[in-house]
C-alpha cells in the first residue's frame, strides 16, 4: 500500500516548512555580523591617521629644537661642527644660535659668551663685550632678577638664549614694547624666557616627552616645521600676545575704575601666559601647510583679538558714561522724554570710535610686519 501524501513530505513542503531554531540562529548571525561590521568601522575611525607624522627634515628640525632646549647655559659653553654644505645644514644656517664669524669660517659654533654679547648690543648695552655683571641694564632695563642673567634662563636653555637675541636683533619694535612701552611693567627677559618654556611644552619639544614619541605624533602644525623659521615666528607671536593681553587688561581696568591703570597689582602673569599658550594653540590647530601660511594665520589672529577687545572698550566705555548721564539726570527735574533721551544717547555712543588700545608697537597686523 503506497504512503498516503500526507505521511512524507515532499521537497516542496520541506522548502516552505518552519523551523524556528534555524530562524534564530540565522538572526542572530546576522546581528553579530551588523555588530562586527560597526565595530570594525568605529575602530578605523579611531585609528585613522589624522594628519601627517613630521617628515624627515621636520624631525630634524625638532630634535636640534630639543638638543638647544635641553643644553644649559654655561659661561664657557661652545659646541661646534663643521659646515659641509648639507641641505640640512644650509636650511638652519641663518638661525639666531649660530656664530656669525665662525659661519664665515665653514664652522657651525653655539658659543654662550658670543650670544650674551650679542644680547648686550642688541639690547642697547655699550660696546662689544657684555659687562658681567651689570645691574643697570640686566635687571633695570632687560628684565633679569640678578645682575649675572646666567641663572635666570634655566630649563629654557641655550634655546631660551637664542630667542631672546632673535627678537633684540630682528624685531626691536617688540623690545620697545617691554622697555618703556606699553608693556613696560612686563619684564622683558622673564617673559621672553617663560615663554620659550611655554612653546616647548605646545610643540612637544620637552625632555619629559621621548623624542620617539614626537615623531610618531600626528600634529595639525607639523607641516610648517618644515621651515626652521616657524619656531622664531611662534616665539615673536608669543612676546606680542603676551604684551596685547596685558593692554587689554590694564585698559580695561582702568576703564572700570581698578587699579591705577598702568599694571601694578592688577598684573597676574599666569593668567595672561594661559591666555597666551590658547592662543598660539588656536593658531596651531588651524594647521599651518608651511611658514608663509603660519605668519598669515597668527596675523589675522592677533588682528581679531584686537577687533574684540576695541568692541569690548567701546560697550564698556558707552555702559559708563551712561550710567553717568542718568546718575546726573537722577539729580534734575523728572520729565515724560527721560527714558527717551537715555535712549537716544546710548544709540549715539555705541557708534562712537575709540580707535581700539593704543601701543601695538609691532607695526601692522598684516603679515608683513611679522616677517
Amino acid at each position: 500500500m503506497p504512503p498516503s501524501p500526507s505521511s512524507s513530505p515532499t521537497p516542496q513542503n520541506q522548502k516552505h516548512h518552519h523551523n524556528p531554531l534555524a530562524s534564530l540562529v540565522s538572526s542572530t548571525g546576522n546581528l553579530l555580523k551588523h555588530g562586527l561590521e560597526k565595530t570594525e568601522a568605529g575602530v578605523t575611525k579611531l585609528f585613522k591617521k589624522k594628519y601627517n607624522l613630521p617628515s624627515k627634515d621636520t624631525g630634524s628640525m625638532i630634535l636640534m629644537y630639543r638638543q638647544l632646549l635641553q643644553t644649559p647655559c654655561k659661561p664657557h659653553l661652545r659646541l661646534s661642527r663643521a659646515f659641509t654644505g648639507t641641505s640640512a645644514q644650509i636650511a638652519v644656517k641663518d638661525m639666531p644660535w649660530w656664530s656669525v664669524t665662525e659661519m664665515e669660517a665653514n664652522k657651525m659654533v653655539v658659543s654662550y659668551s658670543e650670544l650674551i654679547d650679542r644680547l648686550w648690543r642688541g639690547g642697547g648695552g655699550g660696546g662689544d663685550a657684555a659687562e658681567v655683571p651689570n645691574a643697570e641694564f640686566w635687571v633695570d632695563r632687560l628684565g633679569f632678577q640678578l645682575p649675572d642673567p646666567l641663572t635666570d634662563f634655566r630649563g629654557g636653555g641655550i634655546l631660551s638664549l637664542s630667542m631672546m637675541v632673535f627678537i633684540v636683533e630682528q624685531h626691536k619694535e617688540v623690545l620697545e614694547r617691554y622697555v618703556g612701552g606699553d608693556a613696560d611693567a612686563l619684564p622683558f627677559a622673564l617673559t621672553c624666557v617663560n615663554c620659550t618654556d611655554m612653546l616647548a611644552k605646545v610643540c612637544m619639544l620637552e625632555s619629559k616627552v621621548d623624542s620617539i614619541d614626537v615623531l610618531l605624533s600626528q600634529k595639525p602644525f607639523w607641516r610648517c616645521f618644515s621651515s626652521p623659521k616657524s619656531l622664531l615666528i611662534l616665539q615673536l607671536f608669543s612676546m606680542q600676545f603676551v604684551a596685547d593681553v596685558h593692554v587689554e587688561q590694564t585698559s580695561l581696568a582702568a576703564l572700570q575704575g581698578k587699579g591705577n591703570g598702568k599694571g601694578g597689582e592688577l598684573i597676574n602673569f599666569e593668567e595672561i601666559l594661559d591666555t597666551v599658550k590658547e592662543r598660539i594653540e588656536g593658531v596651531l590647530d588651524h594647521g599651518p601647510k608651511d611658514y608663509d601660511e603660519l605668519v598669515s594665520i597668527g596675523a589675522i589672529q592677533r588682528n581679531k583679538y584686537f577687533l574684540k577687545h576695541s568692541a569690548r572698550l567701546k560697550e564698556e566705555t558707552a555702559a559708563s558714561m551712561i550710567a553717568s548721564f542718568k546718575a546726573d539726570a537722577s539729580t534734575a527735574p523728572n520729565s515724560d522724554s527721560e527714558d527717551l533721551e537715555v535712549g537716544q544717547t546710548y544709540a549715539a555712543l555705541k557708534d562712537i570710535d575709540l580707535g581700539g588700545p593704543r601701543g601695538s608697537g609691532g607695526g601692522s597686523f598684516e603679515s608683513g610686519g611679522f616677517v
